[in-house]
């Protein structure tokens, strides 16, 4: 008897991973290696834990096409090229930490070329929750900079999506 087995294989452009004490303030950046100006910074503030837990980081970018296999875009909206993950685990206890007790800040530079198809005015920072993706509030989009910025306390999937020009 035969079987079948499936293979998903997820394309990531880089991928970086950090250990780091939540007492102190720490802040780096994952590039997109394909386009320079493509990159997400981010930066967590001392105390980000109450516990001052020591917290492994594992971050990466990755192509809009290996993640919308397994997460539908919403109806309407397109996205960015480049997509953000971000995973967190407790260095000591190896416990999986999905939010923090302060809001950590990311910044989401584009290129003209990774939004390409996309209204530059109507992006907004999602983040898939397991199930969905969902809008992001709080954020302010500076398109002379081509940035999204915006404060989050509540890791996974990151992305840029918009509507199409009109």
């Amino acid at each position: 008897t035969a079987s079948t087995t499936t293979l998903t294989v997820m394309v990531a452009y880089a991928v970086g991973t950090h250990q780091f004490a939540t007492t102190a303030s720490f802040s780096d950046l994952i590039n997109n290696p394909n386009d320079a100006s493509v990159h997400c910074n981010f930066a967590f503030p001392a105390d980000a834990l109450n516990s001052g837990a020591m917290v492994a980081m594992s971050v990466y970018a990755t192509t809009k096409a290996s993640v919308i296999v397994d997460a539908p875009l919403p109806t309407g909206k397109l996205g960015a090229n480049t997509f953000y993950n971000f995973s967190f685990t407790n260095a000591d206890t190896k416990s999986a930490i999905t939010s923090f007790d302060k809001p950590i800040t990311l910044t989401f530079f584009y290129s003209d070329s990774d939004i390409s198809g996309i209204d530059e005015n109507t992006m907004v920072p999602y983040r898939w929750d397991g199930t969905s993706w969902s809008a992001l509030t709080g954020y302010t989009v500076d398109t002379a900079a081509n940035k999204v910025t915006l404060s989050t306390q509540n890791f996974s999937t990151f992305a840029l999506l918009g509507a199409a020009p009109d």
